[in-house]
C-alpha cells in the first residue's frame, strides 16, 4: 500500500530533500509552501502530515489549531526548529500526534511515520461504516468518539439521533419497525405507537449528504449499509 504524504514547508530544500527520501520509501508525496493554503487543504486521500511550524501568513500551529477544531483527524508530525520542551508540549497539546526537530534522524523520521501509519490504519480498520452505493465519500461511525462524520466533518446529531442511526448500523440491510427501535432506546412505559421515531428519522435524514434509510411502509425502515 502506498501512502499519501502531505509536506507542509516554505523551504524548498527541505521539501525537496523529504519528498525524494519519501518517494525512495514507496510514499507518495505533494508539497504545500503556504500556510493559507494548507489550511484550506481538505486532506481528503491524504494518510499524515509533516507541518512546518514556522510558516507565511500563518503558523503551522495555527493550522493544526484549525484542523483539529474542524474535527480534521489527518495525524500530523509537527517538523521545526523549535526544540525547547515547552514548544514540544505546546505542539502535542494542540493535536500534533508527534513532533520532530529539523535536525532528524532519517531513519528515525521514518520509523516514526510508520508507526502512525500502522496506528492510524488500525483504527481505520475498527471504524465502522455505512457505504452507499454510487456514492463517493461514505458516512462514518467512529464508536470510540461517539460520532459521524462525512468528509471528515462530524454531522450534527442529537443524542437521540445518533443512538437510532448507531442502531441501524449495528443491524444493516434489516427491516426494523417502530416499535423494536423504541424499546431498544427507551423505556417500556414509551409509547411505541407515536410518531417519535418518525419525527427523528425525518430529522436525521435532514442532516445527512444523502439518505441511507428506506421506507417499507407497514413493516419499519432499513439502512442499505
Amino acid at each position: 500500500m502506498s501512502y499519501h504524504i502531505l509536506i507542509v514547508d516554505d523551504e524548498a530544500k527541505i521539501a525537496s530533500t523529504l519528498t525524494k527520501g519519501f518517494e525512495q520509501a514507496g510514499m507518495i508525496t505533494s508539497v504545500i509552501s503556504n500556510g493559507l493554503t494548507a489550511k484550506a487543504s481538505n486532506l481528503e486521500g491524504v494518510d499524515l502530515v509533516i507541518l512546518d511550524w514556522m510558516l507565511p501568513e500563518i503558523s503551522g500551529l495555527d493550522i493544526l489549531h484549525y484542523w483539529r477544531k474542524n474535527k480534521i483527524t489527518t495525524p500530523v508530525i509537527m517538523f521545526t526548529a523549535k526544540n525547547q520542551v515547552k514548544d514540544k508540549v505546546l505542539a502535542l497539546e494542540t493535536g500534533a500526534d508527534d513532533y520532530i526537530a529539523k535536525f532528524f534522524e532519517w531513519d528515525e523520521l521514518l520509523a516514526r511515520i510508520r508507526a502512525l501509519l500502522r496506528r492510524s490504519t488500525t483504527q481505520l480498520r475498527e471504524v465502522n461504516q455505512i457505504i452507499i452505493q454510487g456514492e463517493v465519500l461514505p458516512i462514518i461511525l467512529n464508536r470510540q468518539m461517539g460520532y459521524f462524520t462525512y468528509n471528515q466533518q462530524i454531522i450534527d446529531l442529537t443524542d437521540t439521533e445518533y443512538k437510532i442511526l448507531k442502531y441501524f448500523l449495528d443491524n444493516p440491510n434489516r427491516i426494523i419497525n417502530q416499535t423494536s427501535l423504541i424499546r431498544a432506546l427507551w423505556e417500556r412505559e414509551t409509547n411505541p405507537f407515536s410518531n417519535v421515531i418518525e419525527r427523528h428519522i425525518k430529522s436525521i435524514r435532514k442532516k445527512l449528504p444523502y439518505d441511507p434509510i428506506t421506507t417499507h411502509r407497514g413493516l419499519g425502515y432499513r439502512l442499505k449499509a
